[in-house]
């Protein structure tokens, strides 16, 4: 149960009789949230009333249904000594047909239905059915969750994230469902208003039809997995988020390709690549020391990960697995802070930081380091009593200890500060700010290019807010990075990326307006004693 995969086998010697049987099932059976225990319970329940063939197709479908986004197999051995009736059956359950131009896609998607004995055309139509009655169903679980009672709304939201498992892991909650239910619907879309009612389905006609529309769709110059180098698979991975989830899916790349990790400091790198077998030490490798980056594959038979990095460092180099860092979950660890001059002089030429009253106490201190911030040369720092407060503090003034982080009672900070005294901080110094210049936040498609060619800065949804509009520049940082002041709040992006109000036609363009009707304005209240000021309209 703890180690499902193991590469020791177990040698076991039982006997049987005739109500026992024996089931053999491949590692993504367990995958999702269906432990061994549950396999074999619902195998017996199943073999009560169906032929072992079928009850090992059940296990597998519930296997779906519970998360799992690995190969399938299930073969059930009874003992009974009966000859199953049935004899072998293949079935085609279809999984989403969401790239129908896609030339590599349609492939493997044609591959897979010709392994069950179903045309493309036909594998298209099953999934198109079985896409409509699942929103239909879900169209029904949400509206019976919006309208129904307390114990209905939540029956229905069960019922409704059970089925959009398959497509969108229930961990990510309702807000997970909606998305899946999204993807569903465009899914849908590209069938256009679907074939005539009038044709039966399953019919040769409507099978024709499907046809028709695969032969109408244009295919773009798709990629075929098949015949790529293991490189080239890497690279389109790292590009295609879809990609790299079928990758994952088929087993051609591991669960945990393409994380963020962090190379440890140039003091264990070096030491770990010289005494390894492998690999060999080389002065560039200084420059990646620090660095963040991402593992495009692992190697366990010689314990190496091979990792890509983008922005001042370009390469992709092969490192000991033991010297990387999860970029997403960085273990806390025990340090000391510099003396008091040390630190007092850090946090003054910190364009980030201001001392204040009490940070004194903060010097020969030891804490915890929780969380490193690289693009500001920040760390969240957390002391425990009598302090119980919380800092970002300059990674300069930290110096790493050796021991345990468990005798450091950090779990009383969080119930003795108020926000607003911790690491808000840093935020309302920057908000409090004077403005250093006006500049111009450009449209997605040059924001999200510069970001990606930057240094340990990752593009998300949630800076869509900032695009195409004027902000104020707070802050510029010597890591390229520059702190905005926009309409709804601050956003820190790549210098680079920000247009000079002058440069910018947009904003131009506005100001040429607000100047004219300001000037109107003006004119029609000019003679007016009680002329109220007016905000600025560019």
């Amino acid at each position: 149960e703890d180690h499902p995969v193991s590469v020791e086998p177990e040698f076991t010697t039982l006997s049987c009789d005739r109500t026992d049987f024996l089931i053999l099932v491949c590692d993504g059976i367990s995958e999702g949230n269906f432990p061994n225990r549950e396999v074999v319970q619902l195998a017996a329940e199943e073999l009560k009333s169906k032929e072992p063939a079928q009850a090992a197709a059940s296990v597998c479908r519930r296997a779906l249904d519970r998360g799992s986004m690995d190969n399938l197999s299930c073969m059930i051995v009874c003992f009974d000594g009966k000859t199953e009736k049935t004899g072998r059956i293949k079935d085609l359950v279809p999984g989403p047909f969401t790239e129908p131009a896609h030339g590599g896609f349609r492939k493997a998607y044609a591959a897979m239905a010709e392994r069950a004995g179903v045309s493309l055309e036909a594998a298209v139509e099953r999934r198109y059915d079985a896409a409509r009655k699942l929103d239909e169903e879900a169209s029904r679980a949400h509206s019976a969750k919006e309208n129904g009672d307390a114990k209905s709304k939540e029956e229905n939201g069960q019922s409704l994230a059970k089925m959009l498992w398959p497509m969108r892991s229930m961990e990510q909650g309702e807000e997970g469902t909606d998305v899946a239910l999204k993807e569903l619907r465009s899914e849908l879309q590209n069938f256009g208003s679907g074939p005539p009612a009038k044709l039966t389905e399953g019919s040769n006609e409507r099978t024709a039809w499907f046809k028709e529309w695969l032969d109408g769709t244009e295919l773009e110059g798709g990629k075929d997995p098949s015949t790529m180098t293991r490189e080239e698979l890497l690279s389109w991975a790292e590009e295609d988020p879809q990609v790299l989830a079928m990758a994952k899916a088929q087993g051609w790349l591991s669960q945990r390709a393409m994380r963020r990790v962090r190379i440890v400091d140039a003091e264990k790198l070096r030491p770990a690549i010289e005494a390894h077998e492998v690999i060999q030490w080389d002065d560039r490798l200084l420059s990646v020391c620090g660095q963040v980056g991402k593992v495009l594959q692992d190697d366990e038979s010689d314990g190496t990960s091979q990792v890509k990095f983008r922005g001042k460092v370009s390469a992709s180099v092969w490192l000991p697995l033991d010297c990387l860092i999860d970029e997403e979950d960085d273990p806390p660890r025990k340090v000391q802070v510099a003396p008091l001059e040390v630190l007092k002089a850090a946090i003054e030429e910190h364009p980030m930081l201001t001392w204040k009253d009490g940070m004194e106490n903060l010097a020969d201190q030891v804490a915890i380091a929780i969380k490193d911030e690289q693009e500001f040369q920040l760390t969240e720092v957390r002391f425990p009593p009598p302090l119980s407060l919380r800092r970002y503090l300059p990674n300069s003034v930290l110096q790493d200890l050796e021991g345990p982080v468990g005798d450091i009672p950090i779990e009383e900070i969080d119930s003795t500060e108020s926000a607003s005294d911790s690491d808000d901080d840093m935020m309302m110094d920057l908000e409090d700010a004077g403005a250093l210049r006006d500049a111009y936040i450009p449209s997605m498609e040059k924001v999200k290019a510069a970001i990606q060619a930057f240094e340990n800065f990752e593009w998300e949804e949630s800076l869509e807010w900032c695009l195409e509009q004027k902000g104020e520049v707070l802050m510029d940082y010597p890591s390229g990075l520059s702190c905005l002041r926009v309409a709804d709040g601050l956003v820190w992006l790549p210098t680079c990326a920000l247009e000079e109000i002058n440069d910018s036609p947009a904003v131009a363009e506005e100001a040429e307006k607000g100047e004219k009707e300001e000037a109107a304005v003006e004119g029609e209240t000019n003679d007016s004693e009680n002329s109220s000021k007016r905000p600025r309209t560019s």
